[in-house]
């Protein structure tokens, strides 16, 4: 939670969301680490529903996405991310073990918004962090 916490009071974006995924026959399914704030009016079950997140798709395809306008962007316009969700902007980075994606540190804001390269970087920072987390505890065999 410190490192959501930190991510939050750094650049004040709408909620930050640090997650595990595992393998499904569908989506990723998700399992929320730390949240500062969830979606109004939606829980954290709500948010981590089966093809409802931009973190999700950003798991499958082992990538981050900075999205500034969800509306626009060619990977997200046509869902129901913004209109159910009301994510508008989306910074997300996988946070990897062995090169796969196993989670991951996304930040999202509620309106429009312009991810700076600062903002970037701290997520980016975060995740890594985050990595090597994941990693002592998959070594450990605890799962969070």
């Amino acid at each position: 939670m410190e490192v959501a916490m930190r991510l939050q009071s750094e650049f004040q974006p709408s909620g930050v969301v640090i997650f595990t995924a595992t393998e499904s026959a569908g989506p990723p399914l998700m399992d929320v680490v730390a949240i500062t704030a969830p979606p109004i009016g939606y829980t954290v079950e709500d948010f981590t529903r089966p093809r409802m997140t931009i973190s999700q798709i950003m798991v499958e395809i082992n990538h981050e996405l900075i999205i500034d306008d969800t509306l626009v962007h060619p990977l997200v316009r046509s869902g129901e991310v913004e209109t159910t969700m009301g994510v508008m902007a989306f910074l997300g980075v996988p946070v990897r073990y062995k090169g796969a994606a196993v989670g991951g540190v996304s930040a999202i804001h509620q309106t429009r918004r312009s991810w700076n390269t600062d903002e970037i970087y701290a997520v980016r920072r975060a995740a890594a962090s985050m990595g090597d987390v994941f990693a002592k505890r998959r070594k450990r065999r605890f799962l969070f």
